[in-house]
């Protein structure tokens, strides 16, 4: 495994942080990523913002920040994590052929951003109910997570309430997906403590 497993220990260690000036002044869905590899429940993020602030918040944390911009964005983006996590991270993506296909590359960032490995080989290579999704949608691709969240909906007007805490960035394969279910509901765990003041 290249990066460690996640911690199930429950106790904040940074509670002072998250009530300080700087914290308040990130954006709340980088707040949510932060708090998921702080508290040791998530790899790594990728997340932009006030930099000024993240950047003190990052150093208190004991975290690392790596710019991930692409040369044509406006804005910066960073790797954030352990920085024994970031130093495996480096090495994956430096030591990954130079002929690595995009797909390789998806699972290595896949791996770092603690998504299950089934989510990432469905988003490099989409194949479940494929043939159905071109005939609902033909013009425009979605997702097979959400031709099935369609069809819940349609249908019972319920699906997994985990899939609410499904960040941008994250495709789950399906969304019945044991492994995506059980890794929201850690980060949901952490998000509703976190929004309820608890955190």
């Amino acid at each position: 495994m290249l990066f460690p497993e996640k911690s199930e220990n429950t106790e904040l260690k940074f509670r002072n942080i998250y009530t300080s000036p700087e914290w308040q002044d990130l954006d709340p869905i980088n707040r949510a990523q932060l708090i998921m590899v702080a508290e040791g429940v998530k790899p790594g993020t990728i997340i932009g913002g006030n930099l000024s602030s993240f950047l003190k918040i990052i150093e208190k944390m004991g975290l690392e920040a790596s710019l991930n911009t692409h040369r044509f964005q406006m804005a910066a983006v960073y790797d954030v994590a352990t920085p024994e996590v970031m130093n495996k991270y480096r090495l994956r993506l430096l030591t990954a052929d130079i002929s690595a296909t995009k797909a390789e590359c998806h699972r290595i960032n896949g791996e770092f951003l603690g998504y299950p490995a089934c989510c990432t080989e469905e988003y490099n290579n989409p194949q479940k109910n494929l043939k159905a999704r071109i005939a609902k949608s033909p013009n425009k691709f979605i997702s097979n997570v959400d031709f099935e969240l369609q069809g819940m909906i349609e249908t019972t007007g319920h699906y997994p309430d985990e899939l609410d805490f499904c960040p941008p960035s994250f495709t789950p394969c399906s969304a019945n997906c044991e492994n995506a279910l059980c890794v929201l509901g850690k980060w949901k765990i952490r998000a509703l403590r976190w929004s309820m003041g608890q955190i």
